[in-house]
């Protein structure tokens, strides 16, 4: 009997190590995952285009730091937002339908391809943005991904206003060749024809040759 309390007090022991060692590596995996999310979080935020967490419903679970200065929101402001919210009347249609078929689709994958539209910040103004969505592996979530294009949207204004301004210039630079032709050539055309009336005497002579001279040089 005393043996077998020996035993039973040794397997008690191992058990409450076996427990303790159990509850310490639970520990460390814990401590490892939240270091990787906040390492995770922490590239996120150092991101320059607007990143946001979406359920199937599209309302706003998460942002970086980017999102928050895109639309002009606080973390805890954009949160369960609908993501049809941040962005124009016009484009609510578009963004609605892109998220729906992102649902309807199977399986998880790459970001899907892009498409344009207009973002609304909170002051009520409007940002032209570009944005990619895809469904995030392993859940019921979607990413999206949100680049604001003002500066290309004034570059290719920019392009185009020249283009036309140059179309402008070429058209009326023509337009004034071809009126300058028409007004020098008339009177050309006359003093050409006297000239050669004169150099061929039809009326008579001329008189002397230097006059004769001077109508070749005409």
């Amino acid at each position: 009997g005393h043996v077998f309390r020996m035993v039973l007090g040794q397997g008690f022991r191992m058990a409450a190590i076996a427990a303790v060692a159990e509850d310490c590596g639970n520990a460390m995996s814990l401590r490892r995952l939240e270091n990787e999310n906040n390492e995770l979080k922490s590239i996120l935020d150092t991101a320059t285009d607007g990143v946001l967490v979406l359920d199937r419903a599209g309302r706003v679970l998460s942002a970086n730091r980017s999102a928050e200065a895109l639309f002009g929101y606080e973390a805890a402001e954009i949160v369960e937002r609908d993501f049809s919210d941040l962005f124009a009347p016009e484009s609510r249609r578009s963004v609605l339908d892109y998220l729906d078929r992102l649902t309807r689709q199977g399986s998880a994958g790459a970001l899907d391809t892009g498409r344009e539209a207009i973002g609304m910040v909170r002051q009520g103004g409007l940002v032209p943005l570009y944005f990619t969505m895809g469904r995030i592996a392993g859940g019921e979530k979607f990413c999206a991904v949100l680049r604001d294009i003002t500066a290309g949207k004034r570059t290719e204004e920019e392009l185009i206003n020249a283009k036309q301004q140059a179309e402008k210039s070429s058209t009326a630079k023509s337009a004034f060749i071809a009126n300058i032709s028409h007004e020098i050539r008339t009177p050309l055309n006359a003093i050409i024809g006297f000239s050669e009336v004169m150099m061929d005497e039809r009326f008579g002579p001329v008189g002397n040759d230097r006059y004769r001279q001077y109508l070749k040089d005409i």
